[in-house]
């Protein structure tokens, strides 16, 4: 979430409106998929703030999807430091 700013003339800089909410952020992750696999229909993912804010019309939240690749060996997953991606999907 990213609150709208305004000018503090007092202070000289710009200030969130609600600071309470600006930055106010949550991450969700699906299960790991193997990319030689078929995808079995749509992912769902459910991201809930914390704290359960009531959104005003002085807030604006960006809902992104990332890709992260990973490589497996044996049991366990390891990130690739290239190749991974970022989108805004919605802003509301």
């Amino acid at each position: 979430m990213v609150s709208d700013f305004a000018y503090n003339a007092t202070t000289g800089i710009y200030e969130p409106l609600d600071s309470t909410v600006n930055e106010l952020s949550n991450v969700a992750y699906s299960d790991y998929m193997d990319l030689n696999s078929t995808i079995p229909g749509a992912i769902t993912l459910t991201s809930t703030l914390p704290g359960s804010p009531t959104l005003t019309a002085d807030v604006t939240v960006l809902n992104s999807i990332g890709v992260e690749f990973y490589q497996k060996v044996g049991a366990n997953y390891y990130q690739l430091n290239t190749g991974n991606a970022l989108k805004i999907h919605n802003v509301f």
